[in-house]
């Protein structure tokens, strides 16, 4: 899908919603992985400059669990 140009990859276009994704509850999976504390570091650090996010996309919507609907 990627060499056929269905997908549009970015940097740092969706950070925090590649981090609430990561923090969001899955399919078995009780705890979030990400705790609110993570959150605020890693949104913090990305504004310094220092955490970057790599974001896919498939007709404008977000990557992850969105294009598996």
């Amino acid at each position: 899908m990627i060499r056929r140009g269905e997908f549009q990859i970015t940097v740092n276009r969706a950070f925090r919603e590649v981090m609430m994704g990561c923090a969001a509850p899955g399919p078995g999976r009780r705890d979030t992985g990400l705790p609110r504390k993570f959150l605020k570091a890693y949104t913090s650090l990305h504004e310094q400059g220092n955490a970057h996010s790599l974001e896919c996309w498939l007709d404008d919507r977000f990557g992850g669990r969105d294009l598996r609907e």
